[in-house]
């Protein structure tokens, strides 16, 4: 695989990560949206954090790894 395409598909993974781990865990810790965030919200968001991407790494990330190996696989037979 072309090494310009591999990246930009790894920068659309982790961008569709941020944005589902950002979107879940403002809507799961902030409720009244406010100009500073307060200690439960924090703590809200940073074991939210990590949550979302142990479970993201054990789903989405496994799939995509599998899927890259596949495509390169399939390009190996086609030299």
């Amino acid at each position: 695989m072309d090494e310009a395409l591999s990246q930009a598909l790894q920068q659309q993974v982790v961008s569709l990560m941020i944005k589902g781990e950002i979107k879940g865990c403002f809507n799961l810790c902030i409720n009244r949206p406010g100009s500073e965030l307060i200690a439960v919200e924090k703590q809200c968001l940073a074991m939210c954090q990590d949550r979302y991407q142990e479970v993201f790494q054990k789903t989405f990330f496994r799939q995509y790894q599998t899927f890259m190996k596949k495509l390169e696989a399939e390009q190996g037979n086609d030299d």
